[in-house]
């Protein structure tokens, strides 16, 4: 009984900082899509350094993560 009531507990809950990892690679890409494209600035390339920052930082414990449990993380993130 004990270890059902751990499983329900634990099968609902999300992991909040890969959700700010996914954010700011999100964040990231976004704003690297749109320099691609030749729109950059001063202020959005400091943007882009301080993006680097957030993700590098947010993202550190993920760096060796296999697909299918980010795939199954991104999941509970959107939830």
């Amino acid at each position: 009984l004990f270890a059902a009531t751990v499983l329900v507990s634990c099968a609902g809950s999300r992991d909040e900082q890969f959700c700010k990892c996914l954010k700011a690679s999100e964040d990231l890409n976004a704003l690297s899509s749109e320099l691609l494209k030749g729109n950059i600035d001063q202020a959005k390339a400091d943007k882009l350094k301080e993006l680097k920052t957030i993700k590098k930082e947010a993202c550190k414990d993920y760096t060796s993560m296999n697909g299918k449990e980010m795939l199954e993380r991104k999941a509970e993130c959107a939830e």
